[in-house]
């Protein structure tokens, strides 16, 4: 079961807990907007476009914990200031994904 904000005393805990494996193997980004999977997982909001580019990736191939975004959000994130195109690290992650079926 997913914990909620009303769950802890402050944000910080809460931030915390979004990033403990119990959270993120529980939590599904199935049925979620990007708005509610950002303000879920405490991710910045200047991440919410990578994350509307991830999600129907993820979706497709049934990738649907909140590891599976992170890990991919965060190497999205690293590869864009890498100074990739959105197309080169489009195909990066559908190879990524390709690889892991």
């Amino acid at each position: 079961m997913v914990l909620k904000r009303n769950n802890f005393n402050t944000e910080e805990e809460y931030m915390k807990y979004t990033r403990s494996d119990e959270f993120l193997s529980h939590y599904s980004i199935e049925n979620k907007t990007v708005n509610e999977v950002c303000e879920d997982m405490c991710l910045p909001m200047e991440w919410s476009e990578y994350v509307q580019e991830l999600l129907p990736v993820l979706l497709k191939h049934n990738r649907i914990s909140g590891y599976d975004l992170i890990a991919h959000v965060e190497d999205l994130v690293e590869q864009r200031e890498d100074g990739l195109s959105i197309e080169e690290v489009k195909e990066l992650e559908e190879a990524k994904n390709r690889g892991r079926k």
